[in-house]
């Protein structure tokens, strides 16, 4: 399977870029649609294609489905966070990597997932108030000093 970044650089960029007043976009043939399509399907595995290809909703209803099956599933948990996090939910990402870690606790991708997810909600522009923004940088803080205690990145 390759990396986002790999794909990225497979995928060649469109020829022609064209201006419109809401800003910038490319003018795309439907043969090099097709062939963006087909790269994506081939390199990525099938929920993460249709989160690159159709959007953010199928793969959490998919993956919501698979928790529905199997409750402990971990994976499931982490993969729908990620969703999650792209969509800027960022609590119900948290909820769902804290829950993937309450069943896999000695995952350290788990740990440094949640520990992305709180910083992203520490980027954002959320209204916190100074005792609750301390509560999640100590937060961050532990995760990420778990992460790379379980070996995270070895």
């Amino acid at each position: 399977m390759l990396s986002v970044r790999a794909m990225r650089a497979k995928m060649k960029k469109p020829p022609h870029p064209t201006n419109n007043h809401f800003g910038r976009f490319w003018v795309i043939s439907p043969e090099e649609i097709n062939r963006i399509i087909r790269e994506v399907r081939e390199g990525f595995s099938e929920p993460t294609a249709e989160l690159l290809l159709l959007g953010f909703r199928g793969p959490i209803d998919d993956y919501s489905a698979a928790i529905k099956l199997e409750p402990d599933n971990a994976y499931a948990y982490t993969s729908r966070a990620r969703c999650y996090e792209l969509t800027a939910e960022y609590d119900t990402a948290i909820s769902d990597l804290s829950e993937a870690i309450r069943l896999d606790p000695d995952d350290p991708t788990v740990h440094h997932r949640r520990y992305h997810a709180l910083v992203l909600k520490l980027c954002s522009r959320t209204r916190m108030s100074e005792s609750e923004r301390k509560e999640l940088e100590d937060k961050c803080f532990a995760d990420y000093a778990k992460a790379m205690e379980l070996g995270y990145g070895e």
